[in-house]
């Protein structure tokens, strides 16, 4: 398929896709997910230039600051994005108007016109940068086409959405998906696996002193209500009740 404008060239397939979501999903804590859809998007984004003149006063003179850059925008929102600038500018990118895979997608045509686009542009810079839109000049309007995965996940929290750019695998939104809560058998897997290694043990075994050591001192000076009251308490009478079944299990 032929594009009307050009498009970053897709290097995330569906495997590296699978891949990237499982990962951002586990170091979030969930292991029990499904991904009940999956689909390409090439998106409509504009990259421009700006300049823009700051006035100041100080102590009654007058002062002016030049401030240039670029700057991303979404061809349908008209949202400023300033991480497809970033993403442009910290790799080599190619094009193309001629798609290179075999994978279906949706091209979504832009929502705005270039005057619209214009308009909107000194107004999100203005007011990026405090100044009226009248200090502001963009140039160098450029229309082009990003791919991006749109990835439904089904959880036990919900349904989420998940939007990977298929140029180096950035996913846009995932801190829209929530930390899940450890469970205490979730601390008692963590354990084991720290009991696994000389350096587990040092580890648990350090923090657990830390720990007895503090409330030992809270408890002499008066400010102890019961040690089973402090929930590091619990977990350090967990982690040796632990450890001395494991002991008489494989001494």
């Amino acid at each position: 398929m032929i594009l009307d404008k050009p498009a970053l060239a897709l290097r995330y397939h569906v495997d590296d896709v699978v891949a990237a979501v499982d990962k951002s999903l586990r170091k979030r804590g969930w292991t029990e997910f499904e991904i009940s859809n999956l689909k390409l998007y090439y998106l409509p984004y504009y990259v421009f230039n700006y300049d823009l003149l700051i006035e100041e006063k100080v102590r009654g003179q007058e002062f002016s600051q030049g401030s240039s850059g670029s700057m991303g925008m979404d061809a349908v929102s008209g949202k400023i994005e300033p991480i497809i600038t970033e993403l442009l500018d910290s790799q080599p990118v190619s094009f193309e108007k001629k798609v290179s895979h075999d994978i279906s997608f949706e091209a979504v045509p832009p929502a705005m016109t270039l005057e619209e686009v214009k308009d909107a542009a000194a107004r999100r810079i203005a007011g990026q940068f405090n100044v009226g839109h009248e200090s502001v000049k963009c140039t160098g309007f450029r229309l082009f086409y990003w791919p991006v995965w749109r990835v439904f996940i089904s959880m036990p929290q919900g349904f989420y959405r998940l939007d990977i750019e298929g140029f180096s695998g950035v996913i846009f939104n995932e801190n829209e998906i929530p930390v899940r809560p450890k469970t205490w058998q979730d601390t008692v897997s963590d354990t084991i696996s720290l009991l696994k290694s000389p350096k587990g043990w040092v580890h648990l075994l350090s923090s657990s002193f830390r720990v007895v050591s503090g409330l030992f001192k809270g408890l002499v000076v008066g400010r102890g209500s019961g040690i089973l009251s402090d929930p590091r308490a619990r977990w350090v009478i967990l982690f040796l009740l632990l450890a001395i079944v494991l002991y008489w299990a494989f001494a």
